[in-house]
């Protein structure tokens, strides 16, 4: 897979995802399953603090040398964002409030942010990592953006968790 093929595979998830966000009405957006159940608008604005935690990150590390990447830790990690298995975040990226509107559109618009950070990074960033993953390590910028991709298809499951829910509203 190259840079450019993951960037598409990305762009498509996003794409995806706001189609799925869209087709939930204003009071289905803010239903939670449980009290410790996100609701579709935290969702949203969770997907959005990870991608824009992760596009700073990658900012503020330019050039420092994070290490050697683990395919192994990285592929794992990937292969459980590809399930449907909850999991626990970490405090820094749990919603704190944000407007649905502002988290739907900033998701919108942060695409733009990873095309220019690849058009900016793709030659220097060539198997070197560019972001350290908490549980995975450092990441390539490859492996960086596939992890992004798979972790939106991830919620894309608890959306679907949230519709089927008891009490979803019609």
């Amino acid at each position: 897979m190259t840079l450019s093929d993951a960037l598409a595979a990305l762009d498509a998830t996003r794409a995806s995802i706001l189609a799925d966000l869209d087709a939930f009405a204003p009071e289905q957006r803010t239903f939670s399953p449980s009290d410790t159940d996100w609701s579709v608008e935290q969702v949203a604005e969770h997907l959005l603090t990870a991608e824009r935690g992760i596009l700073g990150s990658i900012q503020r590390s330019a050039g420092a040398d994070l290490g050697a990447p683990s395919p192994n830790a990285v592929e794992g990690v990937i292969s459980f964002m590809n399930s449907d298995q909850k999991a626990q975040t970490p405090p820094f990226l749990q919603p704190q409030g944000m407007a649905y509107e502002d988290a739907r559109d900033g998701l919108g618009s942060v695409g733009a942010d990873w095309h220019a950070l690849v058009a900016t990074h793709a030659d220097s960033a060539q198997g070197r990592a560019v972001f350290a993953h908490p549980m995975a390590g450092p990441m390539t910028l490859l492996d960086t953006l596939r992890f992004v991709e798979s972790h939106a298809g991830h919620h894309r499951h608890q959306l679907e968790r949230i519709r089927a829910s008891d009490g979803f509203p019609a």
